[in-house]
């Protein structure tokens, strides 16, 4: 071999290993860069996956009684928020039934894309009811048609088989008058959804942006289920601070009285009625369903000649719906939903 063709094979072997090195390092440099795009991407799906549980978490420990009554069966909104490690969370809200909602909470951060789902039940203990009407003195049952203790639950309401009867009218103390449940005068009345004053004539349902308006004073919510819409949902605690005269209309939930009570027109509600004073029949009477507890605190005496009383545990319970706050359900509540970047 000659010195040119020694020269010629040290250039082809020096090119030979440049060649090598060179796949070498971009061997090595996917292979970091590969490695790196896992972390990253394991790093985003650990983040999506824990802000999607935030997204769930902060729902229910942020609950705002004012959901339970905005959104009917079928009903339910949205809305999204950024977190400060760069994620971002859309959360959504559905009623599934009177007492239960499903949470949804997607998360993504970078190409990663989460999501899980809560359900949830409004927390409600069946309040100890022992009559269709409680009072503090005693009432003639005689006088009201329709009075009697059998359990009547609300048409087309979605409640139990009936439970045994009740008396009609139990006497009671002034204290037990003023409660209903767990809940005190003063907790009901600083829980009130709606204030009203003197009279309220043709209490109605009001609905706006596919919600039910629980802004608007006269809406005490929609005790016709044949009628449907959102506020089928809605279970006010309603107060009067003094005499109020229910003149028609209808509503459910519950209904406080400072003063005197006068039912007239035909008008309806559905749940449970606390009255600090008399309750009083007017032109047309009317109707309540669930169950009515007189203190007799005044001069007037209570006179239902005209009111049809309807003794439901069902209305009386649904009633707390409206101050009612979530819990998990127990078995089968969570659910992880895997999502395609």
């Amino acid at each position: 071999m000659t010195s040119g063709d020694r020269k010629g094979f040290a250039i082809a072997t020096a090119l030979f290993t440049l060649v090598v090195i060179a796949a070498l390092a971009i061997g090595t440099l996917y292979a970091a860069t590969h490695e790196l795009r896992g972390g990253a991407d394991a790093i985003h799906q650990a983040r999506a996956i824990m802000a999607a549980e935030l997204g769930v978490e902060q729902t229910i420990a942020a609950w705002s009684r004012e959901w339970n009554g905005a959104l009917g069966r079928g009903y339910g909104r949205s809305w999204t928020y950024p977190t400060v490690e760069g994620a971002r969370i859309t959360v959504a809200l559905m009623r599934l039934a009177d007492d239960l909602f499903l949470i949804t909470s997607e998360a993504r951060a970078g190409r990663a894309r989460r999501r899980v789902a809560r359900v949830v039940r409004l927390d409600v203990d069946d309040p100890p009811l022992r009559a269709a009407i409680l009072a503090t003195a005693v009432i003639d049952s005689t006088s009201g048609f329709g009075l009697e203790g059998s359990d009547h639950p609300p048409a087309q309401w979605d409640c139990p088989a009936p439970g045994p009867p009740l008396p009609a009218v139990v006497i009671t103390d002034t204290t037990s008058a003023l409660r209903l449940g767990q809940f005190d005068w003063g907790t009901l009345v600083g829980l009130a959804h709606s204030r009203v004053t003197v009279r309220v004539t043709g209490a109605a349902p009001r609905v706006g942006a596919e919600e039910c308006d629980t802004a608007a004073p006269g809406n005490w919510g929609e005790p016709n289920r044949w009628m449907g819409g959102p506020c089928t949902g809605y279970y006010p605690v309603v107060h009067a601070p003094s005499d109020l005269v229910m003149d028609g209309g209808r509503g459910q939930g519950v209904l406080v009285v400072d003063g005197n009570l006068t039912i007239q027109g035909g008008a309806e509600f559905t749940g449970v009625v606390l009255v600090r004073g008399a309750v009083l029949d007017g032109p047309g009477g009317g109707r309540v369903t669930g169950a009515l507890s007189i203190a007799g605190q005044g001069a007037a005496l209570s006179s239902l000649g005209g009111i049809s009383i309807e003794f439901s545990r069902c209305a009386a319970r649904k009633a707390l719906l409206g101050i009612a706050m979530p819990k998990a359900v127990v078995e089968r509540s969570w659910s992880e939903l895997f999502l395609d970047p």
